[in-house]
């Protein structure tokens, strides 16, 4: 789960109003050159246990965020976030075997990767355009799991440093 998703910081690009999506070869990347930042900031995680997963490790790094969450099979569940600013991307590795699916996480519009193997997580990556904030969930799950994770998901308000 951890080795298909990286969060980097690519060059600089002239400013949009939402994230991108681009595919190269056996990966895909989304960033975000709209680097307006909100009104207000917030920060968003999921619950301490999830359906039989239970947090692990949670960090912080920039306008970066991840967690990563074990079940009892000792399989990982990760949740991500990257709110756009200054050249942010997320980066999906190694996806070719997965089945595309559209679906909707509350109003937004969600790419969903389902894997065709069981040694591989799936992926879920909505936008919530208003806080301009990108949102990943990687876990051995089917698309309605992955929609009932990211559904559970919690905003509070940002607590400053």
């Amino acid at each position: 789960v951890f080795g298909s998703l990286y969060l980097l910081s690519p060059s600089a690009r002239a400013a949009v109003n939402s994230w991108v999506r681009t595919t190269f070869g056996s990966y895909i990347q989304y960033y975000s050159d709209d680097t307006t930042p909100p009104e207000l900031e917030y920060d968003y995680f999921l619950p301490e246990e999830i359906d039989g997963y239970f947090l692990n490790f949670e960090k912080t790094v920039g306008s970066q965020f991840f967690s990563i969450y074990t079940n009892s099979q000792g399989q990982m569940l990760s949740f991500n976030y990257v709110r756009g600013s200054d050249n942010t991307s997320m980066f999906l590795m190694d996806i070719e075997n997965h089945n595309y699916h559209s679906g909707a996480v509350g109003p937004y519009n969600a790419d969903i990767y389902i894997s065709d193997h069981t040694d591989h997580a799936s992926i879920i990556v909505w936008h919530d355009p208003e806080d301009n904030v990108l949102f990943c969930i990687s876990a051995f799950a089917t698309k309605d799991e992955l929609l009932a994770f990211a559904e559970k998901m919690e905003k509070t308000e940002k607590i400053p440093n």
